[in-house]
């Protein structure tokens, strides 16, 4: 149930209706009803009928009260009394319908739930008013039992207590002012702790904190407090040890007793503030023999309590008995306080008892007196004293308000009443216009004459009077005064008898109950219309639906003919389709085939072509290689000839230095020049082979790059070949991890190391010349090899002095890490030969991968 499940009514009176109404009525708002399907079912639980319960709730005055009240007043009572009406927020009314479910469940399955039946949730709206949203829910209290006192109780002592000096019956006393100790019948006070922790489960779920228990205790003997043809239901219990009387001997005493009294305890809203606590529980018993300090409790059921003729029926039947308890603090002091406030109260009980038997015994009189209407009443000797200005002022208004509010006599506004010399030393006290108000001015007047200082006190003269208020309730001898007292008074107010202002009520009442009756005759035919119209509606649509259905199986028998047709028609043109792919595919295979056959051809042809391209290329290279090793012979021959011919010209420079021929000497300079001359072309010739071996090494690096690059870039076919790619000066870990233990410590030994090996100012290689030839060896009296070896073993040395030895060889100037192709089953330098072949090797491999890739079917083209 959402807050949106609403139904929004526009009520308006008729013009011939609103001229019966009195002045001031509401006569046409907005109503809304939240969820009218959920409340109607707790109604309908409750025995509540609908109609009975909209008359009770939209009275004219009830609808004044709750479009004019504030959020957080006090509860509004129906003018029937049987429910009570509590003014909401919109979220308020949001968390009522949320655990609205879970609430008509709860108090469905659980009959004796102690909590509050909420019949409604609403909203209103006078025309040109604001909003208001409130809830309805029974009044507890509806009934002839008159309470003596009520008790708020919550279980916690912190600040429960009434601190008023006066304390009435409609005065609400809290945990610490209660005083009675109740013992029930085990199987009672089962049931009842049940069904708390049942109803406290819920409240907690629902996360209401804040809730208590209303007790009220109602004195069998006071004048209304009677239970009219009630028959108190008589339970057994088992009585505490403290009573030595027979327990049934103690009740019959109790029943027959004159001196009787009763305590209902009752579970009201816990706190107005908030509609999370307007949940109730409810329990309720009958105590007798008051005057002892122990009483006898007689249960009887709340729906004895409340009206006849109310249905409900919460809580209950506990026998049990009941005893007045002491405080800690002075238990003789305590209980003579208690005594004397009983006392007090006794006195205000019979005082107010003969004051209504004598309003009944003289009630035939009352009805014909007349009263000004509104209520108010006079209040005279108010104190003045002279301005400078020789005006004469007084007590204000307001203060006097506040002063007769704290005495608890309600008024509504106090006016002083001036004239031309200033305050006359009379006001006004107006109350409320309903019999509230003039119960409050009863009050006013009563406590005004036992204080004689009522009316007859002031007719007695100057002498006989003191400096107190003197006040009464105004009358038809103070409406008809011709002084400025009378003027005031018959300020828009007239003369009316109570018989009068029952009738007009009454009138207003019939009215609006003849009104109510009119708009429901009126929705009733209104209904009726509906139903009629619904009635031939749903004729008509039960006819058009039968033609719905027949032309539907019509259509349906015309698709399903159409369908089979189609579908033959789709499975011989299905065939057709069928056979003619059949034959393309067979053209398309032997086309494939075809294909396939030329690529293979042409691929043949390819690797021919490119092998006998190489092979040229090959050739080529071997013959420029053979070239130039013949020159190279060559030249070698003419260095070896040039060598002798200069031996030969020193021999003769010598034996011409001695002999001084000239002939020989002549020759020897034509030796020498033509020596020369050779010398000259030799250096020319040398510088092209240089030039060319140069060029040649450097295309013999940049294919072994290539080739470098293709071996890296198909790594994963080269992983079997016995050629890879190897870095040169590069350490390997695995020396370095037995030596060191831990893996994380020796790549930082071997990190270190590589740095070491990369560093261009260590050579720890010297040259040895013993054989004749030089070499390259190991220096050993090298430090740092030295220290290497003695701390980590001859492995990680013999590492080491390999990758050092490798850079020296292959990048002896950079001294930094070079790729090479490596022949890993030799341990030497890959020939171009070697990875020529390697290179053939899978390139067939590719080949044969990238025609398998081309096929159209993969490997299962034979299977299709």
């Amino acid at each position: 149930m959402e807050l949106r499940a609403t139904v929004e009514n526009r009520i308006r009176y008729s013009t011939k209706h609103i001229k019966h109404l009195p002045p001031g009525s509401i006569t046409e708002f907005d109503w809304k009803d939240y969820c009218p399907v959920g409340f109607g079912l707790i109604q309908e639980l409750e025995g509540i009928d609908h109609d009975d319960y909209l008359l009770s709730i939209c009275t004219d005055e009830t609808l004044k009260k709750i479009s004019s009240g504030k959020i957080g007043n006090v509860f509004h009572i129906s003018n029937d009394n049987r429910f009570l009406i509590k003014i909401l927020r919109k979220s308020e009314i949001k968390v009522t319908l949320e655990m609205l479910p879970r609430y008509y469940r709860h108090i469905n399955y659980h009959r004796s739930s102690l909590f509050t039946r909420i019949f409604g949730a609403h909203s209103v709206k006078p025309l040109g008013g604001v909003k208001t949203y409130f809830a309805v829910m029974s009044n507890m209290l509806h009934s002839t039992i008159f309470v003596n006192k009520l008790y708020d109780l919550k279980g916690s002592p912190k600040g429960r207590s009434n601190k008023k000096i006066e304390v009435r019956n409609t005065t609400v006393l809290k945990d610490i002012d209660f005083d009675f100790c109740f013992y029930v019948d085990p199987l009672a006070r089962q049931r009842i702790i049940k069904q708390t922790k049942l109803d406290c489960e819920l409240l907690e779920e629902e996360g209401i904190m804040d809730y208590s228990l209303l007790v009220g205790l109602q004195s069998k003997g006071s004048c209304q407090g009677s239970l009219d043809g009630l028959n108190p239901v008589y339970g057994s219990f088992a009585p505490p040890s403290s009573f030595k009387s027979n327990s049934t001997k103690s009740m019959k005493t109790a029943s027959s007793s004159p001196d009787r009294s009763s305590v209902a305890m009752y579970s009201c809203s816990p706190d107005r503030d908030s509609v999370e606590n307007e949940m109730s529980m409810t329990i309720q018993s009958v105590t007798s023999n008051s005057s002892s300090s122990e009483t006898n409790i007689l249960a009887t059921t709340l729906s004895d309590l409340f009206h006849n003729s109310s249905n409900i029926n919460f809580g209950m039947k506990i026998p049990a008995r009941a005893r007045r308890v002491t405080r800690e603090t002075g238990e003789e002091e305590w209980f003579k306080m208690k005594k004397k406030q009983q006392k007090q109260e006794f006195v205000a009980e019979t005082s107010e008892m003969n004051y209504n038997n004598n309003n009944n015994e003289c009630s035939g009189q009352d009805q014909q007196k007349r009263y000004v209407w509104p209520w108010v009443g006079l209040v005279a000797n108010v104190p003045t004293e002279v301005e400078p200005s020789g005006r004469r002022v007084g007590k204000s208004g307001l203060t006097l308000r506040d002063e007769f509010t704290l005495k608890g006599f309600n008024p509504t506004r106090v006016k002083p009443i001036w004239n031309t010399k200033g305050h006359t030393g009379f006001a006004l006290v107006e109350f409320a216009k309903d019999f509230k108000g003039f119960e409050s001015a009863m009050q006013f007047e009563k406590s005004f004459d036992l204080d004689r200082h009522g009316k007859r006190d002031w007719k007695k003269g100057h002498r006989l009077r003191d400096d107190k208020l003197y006040g009464w309730l105004a009358r038809e001898d103070d409406y008809n005064r011709s002084d400025t007292v009378g003027k005031n008074v018959k300020k828009k107010r007239d003369l009316k008898s109570i018989s009068q202002i029952v009738e007009e009520d009454q009138r207003k009442l019939y009215h609006l109950f003849e009104n109510m009756c009119q708009t429901i005759e009126k929705n009733k035919q209104r209904k009726q219309q509906l139903e009629q119209k619904v009635d031939e509606t749903l004729e008509s649509l039960e006819f058009h639906n039968l033609m719905l259905n027949n032309s539907y199986q019509e259509e349906i028998q015309k698709m399903e003919k159409n369908m089979q047709e189609f579908y033959q028609q789709v499975l011989g043109g299905h065939e057709k389709s069928f056979a003619e792919l059949e034959a393309k595919r067979e053209k398309l295979d032997e086309r494939a085939r075809l294909i396939e056959q030329r690529a293979i051809k042409n691929e043949e042809e390819m690797e021919k072509t490119r092998l006998e391209r190489e092979m040229k290329e090959k050739e080529k290279l071997h013959k420029r290689i053979m070239e130039m090793e013949a020159k190279l012979n060559e030249t070698q021959e003419l260095e070896l000839e040039i060598e002798k011919l200069k031996g030969t010209t020193n021999v003769m420079k010598h034996m011409v230095g001695c002999d001084g021929d000239k002939d020989i000497v002549e020759k020897i300079a034509k030796t020498q020049i033509e020596l020369d001359a050779r010398e000259t072309a030799l250096h020319e010739k040398m510088m092209t082979l240089a030039r060319k071996e140069r060029a040649t090494n450097d295309e013999y690096q940049d294919a072994r790059k290539e080739m470098i690059k293709v071996w890296k870039a198909n790594e994963e076919l080269m992983k079997q070949e016995k050629i890879r790619v190897k870095i040169m000066g590069e350490l390997n870990p695995a020396p370095f991890l037995p030596a060191v233990m831990n893996k994380h410590k020796a790549m930082m030994l071997c990190s270190v190391w590589a740095a070491e090996i990369g560093d261009v100012q260590w050579t720890p290689f010297r040259v040895d010349e013993s054989d004749g030839t030089p070499k390259r060896v190991v220096d050993e009296n090298d430090e740092k090899l030295r220290m290497l070896k003695n701390q980590y073993g001859e492995e990680v040395y013999s590492e080491v002095v390999r990758a050092k030895l490798e850079m020296e060889e292959h990048n002896a100037s950079g001294s930094y890490e070079t790729e090479e192709l490596w022949n890993y089953e030799e341990n030497r330098k890959a020939t171009m030969e070697e990875i020529t072949d390697v290179m053939w090797k899978i390139r067939s491999k590719l080949a044969a991968m990238k025609n398998k890739r081309q096929r159209p079917w993969g490997d299962n083209y034979e299977e299709l």
